[in-house]
């Protein structure tokens, strides 16, 4: 009777992560920018998939650096605290 249940039965939908900071992405996660006006031409209007994730120390501090692929060849490197 199990087996039945298991084919037939409605698969739960995966649990969305809602990122409330930058430093929450993790490989593989697409993100946008909200504000198009101040950045560089290469950034604006695009979606970006999170290639890689670094910590960056200077000078005591720790800093994240995502580092990321738009549509464009180019990678783009994020640093925040």
């Amino acid at each position: 009777m199990s087996f039945f249940k298991s084919l037939f039965a409605k698969k739960q939908p995966l649990p969305t992560r809602t990122l409330t900071v930058p430093n929450e992405l993790q490989t593989h996660d697409i993100f946008t920018f909200g504000d198009s006006f101040a950045l560089p031409q290469i950034m604006r209007k695009q979606q970006f998939q999170v290639i890689d994730c670094h910590t960056i120390e200077f000078k005591y501090d720790h800093y994240a650096q995502i580092i990321a692929q738009g549509s464009a060849e180019e990678l783009v490197y994020v640093s925040f605290s």
